[in-house]
């Protein structure tokens, strides 16, 4: 009997302990543990945003911006214009 796979499951510590057929899906994070490959590529995305942002659009270098930031503000927008288009 196979069962389905469970990112969540305790005795998954890292990529490698992972089955076979879902490695490659995966990537480790230096935090510890894993994530899917798409939300690290869509976090590192994010970071460079916000790097561009700290660096051109900040006068005070010490407002940082985070990749974190930049996605909270495209899903605040995204919901704004789901809100524009419902009314």
């Amino acid at each position: 009997m196979s069962q389905e796979f469970n990112p969540n499951n305790p005795e998954y510590k890292k990529v490698s302990n992972l089955p076979k057929n879902v490695q490659k899906d995966f990537v480790n994070i230096p935090e510890g543990g894993f994530v899917k490959k798409t939300a690290k590529e869509n976090l590192d995305k994010a970071e460079k945003v916000a790097k561009i942002t700290c660096d051109y659009a900040y006068e005070e270098k010490d407002k940082y911006t985070t990749g974190i930031d930049v996605l909270n503000l495209q899903a605040e927008c995204e919901d704004r214009e789901i809100d524009k288009k419902t009314k």
